[in-house]
């Protein structure tokens, strides 16, 4: 088993060559080590997005996700800009805008929907 390891500090390089090797590992396990200061937050959330296109980016922004604290407009972002698993995680969480509310409601992806409406329905 290999285990790839997302860190903040990461470079558009490093991030690549890990990329690579998650895409060719059969067993691999992903941990994120997430980011203290919201500016930092910011510029690692930025990466991911900017890589959107890579599957280890798409799992590490959805981890990120599910994190607190996680501003509302990273949020929104990564719902427009990720893959399902962000839109998923995202609409799972309790402290959704208005703005993401309605994004879950109107996703065309009927999972997401649905997960979006099974956690509004879940007693807490």
């Amino acid at each position: 088993m290999v285990t790839i390891q997302v860190r903040p500090d990461l470079s558009r390089v490093q991030f690549e060559e890990l990329a690579m090797k998650w895409d060719a590992a059969r067993n691999a396990v992903l941990e994120v080590d997430f980011p203290a200061s919201e500016n930092d937050l910011r510029k690692f959330s930025s990466l991911l997005l900017e890589l959107a296109n890579l599957e280890l980016a798409r799992s590490a922004l959805a981890e990120l996700c599910e994190q607190p604290k996680v501003p509302q407009d990273i949020l929104e972002r990564a719902f427009l800009e990720g893959g399902t698993a962000c839109r998923v995680a995202i609409c799972l969480r309790a402290d959704l805008s208005t703005s993401l509310k309605n994004m879950c409601t109107h996703c065309e992806e009927a999972v997401v929907v649905e997960h979006f409406k099974q956690n509004q329905q879940s007693p807490i």
